[in-house]
């Protein structure tokens, strides 16, 4: 995630864009509206003050199951998240 997502990412526009089939500010753009639109996709810190996911990894996962019909499973070491919480954003989105 943080290849294509941190302010000096490891890949160009041009990898973002054949990865994601889309250009990295138009998934920003969909990243905000679905933010606004579900709280929940936001990034929140847990009782310890230990942050949560990412937006980018949640909605990510989301596109991921519906571009390439990944398996919650295989996003589970991909994304570093768990299949049920892969699957709780995935229906959200």
């Amino acid at each position: 995630m943080q290849d294509y997502f941190n302010p000096n990412p490891t890949y160009d526009a041009l990898i973002f864009r054949r990865c994601f089939c889309m250009q990295l500010r138009l998934f920003n753009c969909i990243m905000g509206v679905v933010v606004r639109y579900d709280p929940s996709f936001a990034r929140r810190s847990d009782v310890v003050g230990q942050l949560g996911l990412s937006p980018e990894q949640k909605l990510t996962s989301a596109l991921r199951m519906l571009a390439y019909g990944s398996p919650a499973d295989q996003l589970d070491y991909y994304m570093h998240m768990a299949q049920n919480t892969v699957l709780e954003f995935f229906r959200k989105f």
